[in-house]
């Protein structure tokens, strides 16, 4: 702008028939730089952020979002950090990802963050995982080397640890690869020293059957499938384990699993083409299904999504079946779920509850997405886009 102020001053001084004075000149320019700010900030807005991926941070309302501006370029993708009610925003940076086609995402998988500055990501491509860290809420990112010749599978943090299943993996033929040798490692938030514990029944299975790993304060479950259900406990962050039968949780693969207190579990259970959803209120000893004889049967290709708001409450979105009264809230308190609402998405991508009647689900309808959001428990759902 000192340049453009100096070029047209200089076309000014240029006229000798024309002479303005130098406060009429000051007040031109501040015109003209006041009309230049809005169109910028104009044409930066009229690309709104599509999410694909919203993280809540443990114990707090703040969120990061990843999403994309509609192309399918990896310089597409964005990273903000925003709260539940979609207010203001702040634009941070991804780590190194890599385009994948059909993959709005590319090649960036999980990632988790354990508080407002300190999160961890996974970059996945050909079969190989990268882990990447920060330290200073997403501004920077740099790789983190754990071992060799790992895959690393999932990751979990709790308010003062980071957790990584991984295994060692060889083709079988194509297109399979089998893995085995499971082990859990484990660092302070700093992730710089890692130390790892192999995890019982670790090489009882060749193709992966881990699901995905809860954690609270120093408490960790994951659920494993192979000739039965197990539950895998450990109680002192992953130095050592304990295994209980889980005949509740049968499932294909190991349930994911999501823990909203020292004793409350909740469970979701791929079994085929449908999924199972369980309660535990004693740390996994015994469970309780969700969904009764009454309720709908989620299909896992249904464009549905669970989401635990709390100890006491959780939430299932059935997708496109049925049309209507699709939101279900389950309570801890009661034997029974109830239909609250509707959310009239093709597709749930996510769904993120940061209380028990404040959620945002990230609705596709395979071309573009979009931010639903609700402050009434489910009953009523509103657009937002994010600018």
């Amino acid at each position: 702008m000192v340049d453009g102020g100096s070029e047209l001053n200089g076309r000014m001084r240029g006229h000798s028939k024309l002479r303005v004075p130098v406060a009429v000149f000051t007040a031109l320019l501040s015109l003209v730089l006041a009309t230049m700010t809005p169109l910028s900030r104009a044409t930066a807005a009229s690309t709104p952020l599509q999410p694909l991926m919203v993280l809540r941070v443990p114990l707090s309302d703040t969120l990061y979002v990843v999403g994309n501006t509609g192309c399918v370029t990896s310089s597409c993708l964005h990273l903000v950090r925003t709260n539940d009610a979609l207010g203001s925003y702040t634009t941070l940076s991804l780590p190194p990802v890599n385009p994948v086609r059909g993959v709005p995402s590319g090649s960036l998988g999980q990632m988790v963050f354990a508080n407002e500055r300190d999160g961890y990501a996974l970059d996945e491509i050909n079969g190989v995982t990268t882990l990447f860290v920060t330290h200073d809420g997403a501004r920077s990112w740099h790789r983190q080397v754990v071992g060799n010749d790992l895959t690393i599978s999932d990751l979990a943090a709790s308010t003062s640890t980071v957790y990584l299943v991984a295994m060692r993996c060889v083709k079988k033929g194509k297109p399979n690869t089998g893995c085995t040798d499971y082990e859990l490692f484990r660092a302070d938030l700093a992730a710089t020293s890692w130390t790892s514990a192999p995890i019982p029944n670790g090489n009882a299975g060749p193709w992966g059957f881990m699901g995905r790993p809860a954690v609270f304060a120093k408490k960790l479950w994951l659920s494993q499938q192979t000739h039965s259900a197990l539950l895998v406990v450990s109680k002192d962050e992953g130095r050592s384990f304990e295994s209980h039968p889980a005949p509740k949780l049968a499932s294909v693969v190991g349930c994911n699993l999501t823990a909203t207190s020292a004793t409350t579990l909740w469970a979701e259970c791929p079994t085929g083409m449908m999924a199972s959803f369980f309660y535990s209120s004693n740390s996994g000893t015994s469970w309780r299904s969700l969904l009764g004889p009454r309720d709908p049967q989620f299909a896992g290709t249904g464009g549905g999504a669970f989401d635990p708001a709390s100890p006491d409450v959780a939430y299932i979105d059935f997708g496109q079946i049925p049309l209507t009264n699709n939101v279900f809230r389950f309570s801890a308190t009661r034997p029974d779920s109830r239909p609250v609402g509707t959310l009239t998405c093709l597709e749930v991508l996510s769904l993120v509850f940061t209380s028990d009647n404040s959620g945002l689900a990230i609705c596709s309808d395979y071309r573009r997405t979009h931010f639903e959001r609700t402050t009434d428990g489910g009953a009523h759902w509103r657009r937002y886009v994010l600018r």
